[in-house]
């Protein structure tokens, strides 16, 4: 099965990357567009960062970072809260001027990435999913490398998580 699916990875490349300015934010919010009309109101919330300028990047390796990170933020939300409703995915940007770095963050309340996995969470075939690949943050990490950027998890195991891309 993993030789199938190396095969299939080497078939299917990723598109190359388009750069283009474009406002981060607003690729978040068309983002976010989707998701809020399917989940429950309030689930997701974006903290905008106003003062984010606008920047060189592939707004649709963008946009598919963050439907990758809160399609399993919501996934680990459902987990966890199967039975309440006290799921939540917080998504901020921030501009750290004098670094001139962008930030992108997606934070959820779920379960958090068992210990266990936490060293291993990009590398393909690694998914805390039943019916995961594994390749979804694989993929994601690449297209943030592809833009000169860091992708990074925090998570206690327990209580939530928090991936933090740097560009």
């Amino acid at each position: 099965l993993k030789n199938l699916v190396n095969e299939f990875n080497q078939f299917a490349r990723l598109p190359k990357s388009n750069p283009l300015t474009g406002n981060l934010n607003k690729v978040v919010t068309e983002s976010l567009v989707l998701f809020n009309s399917t989940q429950k109101s309030g689930m997701i919330e974006f903290q905008a960062d106003e003062n984010l300028p606008s920047f060189i990047f592939d707004p649709d390796q963008m946009l598919r970072i963050i439907n990758n990170l809160v399609d399993n933020a919501l996934a680990a939300v459902a987990e966890k809260s199967a039975d309440n409703d006290s799921g939540r995915i917080v998504i901020r940007t921030h501009y750290d001027s004098v670094l001139k770095i962008a930030r992108l963050e997606v934070e959820d309340n779920g379960p958090g990435i068992p210990e266990s996995l936490r060293e291993r969470i990009f590398e393909p075939y690694v998914t805390t999913k039943s019916q995961g690949t594994g390749l979804g943050l694989a993929i994601v990490k690449r297209m943030v490398e592809d833009h000169h950027g860091f992708i990074r998890a925090f998570s206690d195991g327990h209580t939530h998580t928090r991936f933090v891309i740097e560009l």
